[in-house]
């Protein structure tokens, strides 16, 4: 690649003004040498920046001292003796174009004795939101300076007493373990009784006590179980002084290196030049000028401004073929060449994004067999390496020779100080050196802390217990790594930490390194087009570009869902707290929110009235008793409570008896099946497109696989189940709707909105024998909409949907807050005349059978990429039932001791109790059959055991 001139001294320039920044800021002494101080107003002048010499160079007396060195004449008679060292354009337009990623952030810094930096305002508005426990919420860009929040918040709470707990909330698991890595290294603390400094709670990692640790770094959803925990209701919570949890912020930046923007407006932004370089300040500004140029020309030149678009639109935009997708081996082609100019550009170590957990393997594993080719074709033609390995097998040669008389002399027993042969033998390159290890030229590794301990970390990972892929460890051995969930956690700690010690400097990662991890990467890029961000990309076509850079950042959500599982779960903290002054207070602050779902005007009136309905229907179902205490299968809906409404139809089958039929079949392999029929209706559905659906595709796809593909109905036995519970919470949530339009009629007002475009309808009443007529016989609908009436509807709803979609205005319903078994009935054989557009995908089924992810990608046609994540989610779904039985079996166990007989007959409280011999017999996987454990309930837990650990095997051999 040909030296560009202009880019040479742009580089030049650039690294003369962070000297000269640099110098600045230092400590310098009273005064400096004339001369050294006349260099450098020299240095300015010769790269074009001689209006900025009072604002770079040191402010201090001069001296008629020499200088230390004998400075290069740049400057003769005010004129630079170097024209090629000069910027072309003017020092503002330079700055713009260039000099945006060192340009000064600071917004208004002042020193602050809390902290060892001089923050920003927003700052140090923060630090005095926190020295007064008020609640804040920071949203800045990547590498503004919010984690210093959280480090300032835990150091207080450490400070203040051994009591206080600070949770630090993160969004993905890696970077829990940063922040746990970086508290460790932050913070000590000597304890007189049994609390600890740290501990971490995550789905698959718990290290620590939480209950005695005053610093807990978790995710949000286990948050939200430890805070919905009655156990921890009394004496933890309670301790909580401050929630920390940052989450990233998706903001815009000013656009810095667009020349052709910063020539439109330089004449209309006004700047002193004597006042120093750029900073964010000053690009806010400019940014502000340049909208208002820009909207000027939209509305009084609009030609003007196509001319502008035009200009700035690259040829390469305009070509047909640049909205194509590349081919795999084009991407891959593009790919490599990538990785290897950031190599040559020094924009090395970058993290590449791909959400699609295979095509991050496949990147990975190609990147390294193209170097490892290029070695062994250099290897087998270059003169350098035969000479190289001659001489290190001369030397190992020699070495023998080295150390068969070392050991003659050992067993001679010479003096100590007698002459040996060569003790620095040890120490050469040839000692290291190994055939098969990466050469430099052929790696995009870093340089290890220390080769020996590298080695040790790569032997690990090859042992029989974490069984780390061949082509991973190859990878490894190269700087190049794959992060995403599939890979061992062992495997994912050493990568994150080889990454920021440098070693690593090529990182092939899915979204679980997205989210405000400290990494030290230069350069970001995205891999495929289903992501959210604007970084540099390979291998796209424009239109995902153009989406990206024109669309609207999404609208922020205030508010969440109230659902049923949610009230189930509130209930169960207060009761299982005894009402403790913690859950009493977290049930007050929710009923008191102004919105009850996503993005709605709901006000209390309605918070209160859709909690009613709610307690109703749970009341109903079975699972809470007058005094509102949880009972029965209350813990499988809230442990579930993600899945809703599927939770609740799982809880309403068990009740109906139809689990305990479908376990006491004479086969286990038939009731093993059938009960996987219905979970994977409840808690794996998918849906098939409905060209991929089609008889002859079907037929076509099950003659090369063994997936059936599309799932088989729910049987019509428990659809009707089903389907007359959908009924009562139709007609429960119904009333709601009518009780709360009777008795808010005044302050709901007529509703005479039109529902689409908004203006109030026309209600000026025409006087006619036909009007009379329509008055006479018209529709008064009180919860439903007026609009819908006229279709000749009254308050009688056929369906939730119909429900939610026609209720009249200003009665706020959502249709997800709402637990409808319809979904459920629609797919079953009650309706199999009437099947919906869309079908259901065999995939959980299809792999139970088979176990084959080929499958699954081909047939079921499930991104290879997603399989994982899919199975995964049924997985841990399978585990959580299995959990919440065992649970549910040893509650029942005692209460049948205690003879107290307040249970569901569904869990055959009157049948006979087995014999002593029986009790005590081993459960599966270590779980020991309860006393006075009925047989059905047993032989139900079984068929649910069976299913869990055949699957997790299939599973875990798959994606070991």
């Amino acid at each position: 690649m040909k030296s560009d001139p202009d880019s040479s001294r742009d580089e030049m320039v650039i690294k003369i003004l962070r000297l000269l920044s640099e110098i600045k800021k230092l400590p310098v002494h009273p005064n400096i040498p004339t001369t050294a101080n006349k260099f450098l107003m020299d240095v300015c002048r010769s790269i074009g920046f001689e209006s900025f010499t009072s604002s770079l160079l040191p402010d201090v007396a001069l001296s008629l001292d020499s200088c230390a060195f004998k400075p290069i004449k740049l400057v003769s008679k005010m004129v630079s003796l170097y024209p090629f060292m000069s910027i072309t354009v003017s020092p503002i337009e330079w700055q713009l174009e260039h000099f945006g990623e060192y340009m000064d952030r600071s917004m208004d810094s002042a020193p602050d004795a809390r902290v060892p930096f001089s923050p920003d305002r927003w700052q140090r508005e923060v630090l005095d939101a926190i020295d007064k426990n008020e609640s804040l919420l920071a949203l800045a860009p990547t590498s503004a300076g919010k984690t210093f929040i959280s480090f300032y918040a835990m150091e207080r709470i450490l400070r203040e007493s051994d009591d206080g707990v600070l949770v630090y909330i993160a969004p993905t698991k890696a970077l829990v373990n940063q922040i746990a890595a970086e508290v460790y290294g932050r913070f000590s603390k000597h304890y007189s009784g049994n609390q600890t400094l740290l501990a971490v709670h995550t789905r698959d990692t718990r290290t620590g006590d939480l209950q005695r640790a005053q610093i807990l770094i978790t995710v949000p959803e286990m948050l939200g179980i430890l805070i919905l925990s009655p156990a921890l209701a009394q004496n933890w919570t309670s301790r909580v002084k401050r929630r920390n949890s940052f989450h990233r912020a998706r903001t815009r930046r000013c656009g810095l290196g667009t020349n052709h923007s910063a020539r439109s407006v330089s004449d209309n932004w006004v700047i002193s030049d004597g006042r120093g370089l750029l900073c964010q300040k000053d690009i806010l500004e400019y940014e502000k000028v340049l909208k208002d140029v820009v909207v000027h020309l939209m509305v009084h030149d609009p030609n003007s401004m196509k001319k502008i678009i035009s200009s700035l639109t690259p040829r390469t935009l305009t070509d047909p073929g640049a909205d194509v997708s590349p081919s795999k081996d084009e991407f891959l082609e593009g790919l490599m060449s990538l990785v290897c100019d950031l190599h040559k550009l020094d924009n090395l170590p970058a993290i590449l994004f791909s959400f699609d957990r295979t095509s991050c393997e496949y990147m990975a594993k190609s990147i390294v067999k193209e170097l490892e080719s290029s070695e062994a074709k250099w290897k087998q033609s270059s003169h350098r390496w035969k000479t190289k390995l001659a001489e290190v097998e001369n030397w190992r040669k020699l070495e023998k020779v080295r150390s068969a008389q070392r050991q003659k002399e050992m067993r001679q027993k010479q003096e100590h100080d007698a002459p040996r042969d060569d003790v620095s033998s040890t120490h050469a390159w040839q000692a290291t050196f190994h055939e098969e290890d990466p050469l430099a030229d052929f790696s995009f590794a870093g340089r290890p802390s220390s080769k020996e301990e590298l080695e040790d970390t790569i032997r690990d990972l090859s042992g029989p217990w974490l069984n780390t892929p061949d082509w991973a460890i190859n990878a490894l051995r190269r700087g190049i790594a794959v992060h995403h969930a599939g890979m061992s956690k062992a495997y994912r700690v050493v990568i994150e930490n080889l990454f920021r010690q440098g070693f690593i400097r090529v990182m092939i990662s899915t979204g679980t390194l997205a989210l405000g991890i400290n990494a030290p990467a230069r350069t970001s890029v995205f891999c495929d087009i289903s992501c959210s961000a604007s970084v540099p990309t390979v291998c796209w076509p424009c239109w995902p570009a153009r989406r990206l850079v024109l669309s609207r950042l999404p609208a922020l959500g205030d508010s969440f869902p109230l659902t049923s599982t949610f009230i189930l779960r509130l209930f169960n903290l207060l009761q299982g707290s005894n009402y403790a002054d913690f859950a009493v207070r977290s049930v007050e602050s929710v009923m008191n929110l102004p919105r009850i779902s996503h993005r709605s005007d709901m006000g209390k009136d309605q918070v209160l009235h859709h909690v009613r309905f709610s307690i109703e229907y749970l009341r109903r179902a079975g699972l809470l008793n007058h005094e509102g205490k949880p009972t029965n299968l209350f813990g499988i809906s809230s442990h579930l409570y993600h899945t809703e409404p599927s939770n609740f139809a799982l809880v309403y089958i068990f009740e109906s008896g139809i689990i305990h039929k479908i376990c006491e079949q004479s086969s286990s392999v038939n009731a093993e099946m059938d009960l996987l029929l219905l979970l994977c209706h409840l808690f794996g559905r998918r849906y098939i497109p409905r060209n991929y659906s089609q008889p002859e595709v079907i037929a076509r796809l099950m003659t090369k696989y063994p997936s059936q593909i599309i799932l088989p109905p729910l049987p019509s036995e428990i659809a009707d189940k089903l389907q007359g519970h959908n009924n009562d919470i139709l007609r429960m949530f119904s009333s709601y709707a009518l009780s709360y339009a009777v008795e808010h009629q005044s302050s709901l007002g007529v509703d005479d909105t039109l529902p689409l475009n908004g203006p109030t309808a026309n209600t000026v009443r025409i006087e006619s024998p036909f009007i009379d007529y329509l008055d006479s016989t018209k529709i008064t609908p009180i919860a439903r909409s007026i609009f819908a009436a006229t279709s000749g509807l009254d308050d009688h709803f056929t369906s939730i949907y119909d429900l939610v979609s026609t209720v009249r205005k200003g009665i706020h319903l959502h249709e997800h807050a709402i637990p409808s078994m319809q979904g459920f009935v629609d797919h079953s054989a009650l309706h199999e005349s009437m099947q919906p557009e869309h079908k259901l995908n065999a995939y959980i089924l299809d792999f139970y059978s088979h176990g084959q992810v080929s499958a699954l990608a081909e047939a079921n046609g499930i991104r290879r990429g997603d399989v994982w994540y899919e199975l995964q989610e049924f997985d841990l779904t399978l585990k959580t039932i299995r959990t919440s039985l065992q649970e549910l079996l040893i509650q029942l166990s005692l209460a049948r001791c205690r003879e107290i007989k307040d249970v569901n007959e569904l869990l055959d409280l009157e049948a006979e109790e087995e014999d002593e011999e029986n009790e005590e017999e081993d459960g599966i996987e270590g779980f020991k059959r309860p006393p006075k454990t009925s047989p059905g309930d047993w032989k139900v837990y079984e068929i649910f055991d069976r299913i869990t650990r055949n699957f997790g095997e299939k599973f875990h051999e798959i994606f070991a």
